[in-house]
């Protein structure tokens, strides 16, 4: 599992230097101090330092509508598909 990376807290791994299988519209779960679900409005290569991540919107808690950003390796599950 050399090329995989793990999130704290998470049982998901995403595949170093790829994207995570989730897409604009989908909701995922991430974790960044706590776990908060998210909206994905855009799924990049390069999000910062050059590791892929996502933009999206808080849709649940105390955040809820804050628009944030994250790393691929941050998310933990997809929770709903936008299909």
């Amino acid at each position: 599992m050399a090329n995989y990376r793990k999130a704290a807290g998470s049982e998901v791994v995403a595949k170093a230097g790829s994207l995570q299988d989730y897409g604009v519209g989908d909701v995922i779960a991430y974790h960044n101090d706590g776990l908060q679900y998210v909206k994905v409005d855009e799924h990049v290569e390069n999000v910062k330092h050059g590791e892929p991540g996502f933009g999206g919107t808080i849709i649940a808690g105390s955040g809820k509508g804050r628009d944030v950003w994250g790393y691929d390796s941050q998310v933990v599950r997809v929770v709903e598909r936008n299909s």
